[in-house]
């Protein structure tokens, strides 16, 4: 499901006859008293003069840029209100917005320009939630051929990662007793977790548990063998 992310573009310069920035020179020096001429001016070198519509309290307009960032699972989108109440929205990878003052231009961006932009403000997000299910041989505790050469891959990813937290889930088909299969799958979480402490994972934030044949990835009959349901699933958050 892709994320909506809403935000609100507070965009300064509101009126020009309201912050004074084009009639700054004209109305002050055409509205204002006559003020008294200190004697010490003249001796002054470079007295300071304020060309028209450079008054210290007009701001520059302020450029704000918004961009899509790429997703794991769906499409992203930015919606973007401005305090008029106009309305624009972002759809897909890259698709950007710059914004300055009350113009706006709508362009595509690429990996480069979202880190040169953000990328201060991205290493300070936490990681993404990382996810991955690794599958067993029927009756025990050992990956298949397949998971185990995926394994380490997978052990790599966590263990590239910081300050996380990690809970393994273990699972069984049906072809055995419900108690029995209990058992088993947190021998499977257990296998898993004592593999990810190998590779060098902290064991004291790894969490596991054993579900036996209460969540089924494919639902069957009881007493049926299903390689899809024995299987372990890691979150990585």
């Amino acid at each position: 499901m892709a994320h909506r992310k809403t935000l609100i573009a507070s965009l300064i310069g509101a009126a020009t006859l309201l912050n004074g920035c084009a009639v700054y020179h004209n109305s002050i020096n055409y509205f204002g008293p006559d003020k008294p001429v200190s004697p010490l001016r003249a001796q002054i070198e470079a007295p300071v003069i304020l060309t028209e519509g450079s008054s210290p309290f007009c701001a520059k307009p302020v450029t704000e840029t918004y961009m899509v960032m790429p997703e794991d699972h769906g499409v992203g989108i930015v919606d973007i209100t401005f305090t008029d109440g106009r309305q624009a929205t972002l759809i897909g990878e890259y698709q950007a917005m710059r914004i300055v003052g009350d113009d706006h231009e709508a362009f595509e961006g690429d990996d480069t320009q979202m880190n040169a932009m953000f990328g201060d403000a991205l290493k300070a997000l936490p990681a993404a939630p990382y996810y991955a299910r690794l599958y067993f041989i029927l009756d025990k505790d050992i990956l298949t051929p397949e998971s185990l050469a995926e394994s380490e891959l997978i052990y790599q990813q966590i263990l590239g990662r910081q300050n996380v937290e990690i809970i393994i889930v273990g699972h069984t088909d049906t072809a055995a007793s419900s108690s029995y299969n209990n058992a088993l799958s947190l021998r499977r979480a257990e296998k898993v977790k004592q593999n990810l402490i190998n590779a060098g994972v902290p064991a004291e934030i790894i969490q596991t548990q054993g579900m036996g044949e209460t969540n089924l990835l494919v639902p069957t009959v009881d007493n049926t063998p299903e390689p899809e349901n024995r299987r372990v699933e890691i979150s990585v958050r």
